[in-house]
């Protein structure tokens, strides 16, 4: 690719998190329905020891010094080494987000309104009740502070490899990051949403014209007299267990429809006439394909928006992180299937989903709608991106698309708390004094009346009384 520089670090280390099963193959299923926070530390402390192999590297970083480039483009998640490097390199920087909106208001200060805003790793909706609108303040909070802890502690790696810089805090640092480029979001299929003029949204980056399937996998799709179902939970799962495994099995073997399922290791038991076991899938060609009916997924990224522009109808089993408000998404908002749980599936659970989505039309319908939706756009996904980054070049970054007062606020400002106190204490200074006036006046007035009829009565009484 021409103007770009690959560097090769070393091998960082391997995660944690991916384990081998009894067949011996790799798989992260063991993190399956586990809380993400404990993989995202991880992910963390990897960017750490990024930041400590490359910033030791004198060699690297005059080569990146000496090839003046005229912009920085980085992934949105790599907010230890990317921060410092575009401090290092002082150039105009655009960062990248591949999993769509994401919620850390204490780095980008972006709008954030947590009452219809749903945390990207949470199943809810942007109609939430008290309960879910609880959870996700606390998932925002924790989010936040988890992130405050990582970039102190990237902060300090910075100040140790670089000690006479003067640059401000990393904290600070997406404040001169010129534009945030959001890809795979669209606000047909998103939660809509207010964004700055520097957020830019690309929902067209994966998708690319078909090719035509191998002669094997064609001959199958052709045959399928009943139509097609593909069945992939991408790169990360290959493999079930058994018993799961065994239950989609028997489910498939029910069907009228031929299954193309990708599948690595010993078949199952049950496994029917219909239902082919393929190694890989070309996914987006075999989405493509006038045959195919119905995509069991675990909603990834690429799975969610392949299957849009295709106008899938699936049944969403979601499996870890984003991969819940993908589904969510789809079924919720784009309506364009339902959402079965893979922790306690069940074969009436998963047959009941297959056949409701297959035989109700509105879920092709809607994917159709929705795939319409999302194409109207002057231009490609490439183009776009291509447009916005010789944009930033163009003009030497694009600071004046900020909203330079935002980075000012505190949350507590941000959120008009300061305002709602001082409001509420005038309103409570208020009614306290109205209320002292009121009880005054109404002391005054029965001190005078209780007087006025002693006298009364003493004078009734024959008695002399001198006021």
């Amino acid at each position: 690719m021409a103007g770009v520089t690959v560097f090769r670090l070393p091998v960082l280390s391997n995660s944690s998190v991916v384990e081998h099963d009894e067949e011996g193959i790799s798989t992260p299923l063991d993190i399956v329905g586990k809380d993400p926070v404990t993989c995202f530390r991880e992910l963390l402390e990897q960017d750490l020891r990024l930041c400590d192999v490359l910033f030791k590297d004198s060699h690297v970083l005059q080569k990146l010094k000496e090839a003046n480039y005229s912009l920085l483009l980085f992934d949105w998640e790599n907010l230890g080494a990317s921060a410092i490097l575009a401090q290092f390199l002082a150039i105009p920087s655009i960062s990248l987000s591949y999993q769509g909106f994401t919620e850390y208001w204490l780095i980008t200060h972006q709008p954030s309104f947590y009452a219809y805003t749903p945390h990207y790793l949470s199943r809810f909706s942007d109609h939430m009740g008290f309960w879910e609108r609880l959870e996700n303040v606390r998932m925002m909070i924790s989010d936040n502070l988890l992130y405050d802890e990582f970039i102190s502690r990237a902060e300090v790696l910075k100040l140790r490899h670089f000690p006479n810089s003067s640059w401000p805090h990393l904290r600070y640092t997406h404040e001169r990051v010129s534009m945030h480029l959001i890809a795979h979001a669209h606000f047909a299929f998103d939660y809509p949403r207010p964004i700055m003029p520097h957020v830019q949204t690309i929902p067209g980056l994966l998708w690319t014209p078909p090719k035509p399937l191998s002669k094997p996998l064609e001959d199958i799709m052709t045959s399928a007299t009943n139509g097609v179902i593909i069945v992939s939970f991408g790169t990360g799962f290959p493999t079930l267990p058994k018993a799961k495994a065994e239950i989609f099995a028997k489910v498939f073997a029910k069907l009228s429809q031929t299954v193309i399922w990708r599948y690595v290791g010993p078949p199952p038991r049950s496994l029917g006439n219909n239902t082919h076991l393929v190694k890989w899938i070309p996914q987006n060609d075999a989405l493509a394909h006038p045959a195919t009916k119905l995509f069991i997924t675990h909603c990834g990224v690429s799975s969610t928006w392949e299957t849009l522009y295709h106008a899938v109808p699936v049944v969403a089993m979601p499996l870890l992180w984003d991969q819940y408000q993908n589904a969510r998404k789809l079924t919720d908002r784009a309506k364009v299937g339902e959402t079965v749980s893979f922790l306690t599936l069940t074969e009436t659970d998963l047959e009941n989903a297959i056949e409701k989505v297959l035989k109700d039309r509105s879920y092709k319908e809607n994917a159709q709608k929705m795939s319409v939706l999302l194409q109207d756009t002057p231009w490609t996904g490439y183009e776009e991106l291509s447009y916005w980054i010789n944009y930033v070049i163009r003009h030497n970054g694009t600071l004046f698309l900020h909203s330079q007062p935002q980075y000012k606020l505190t949350w507590y400002q941000y959120f008009l708390i300061d305002i709602i106190v001082f409001v509420t204490g005038l309103c409570c200074l208020v009614i306290v004094g109205t209320y002292i006036c009121l009880v005054g006046v109404c002391v005054r007035a029965t001190t005078s009346t209780l007087t006025s009829y002693i006298y009364r009565m003493c004078m009734l009484l024959g008695l002399h009384v001198y006021m």
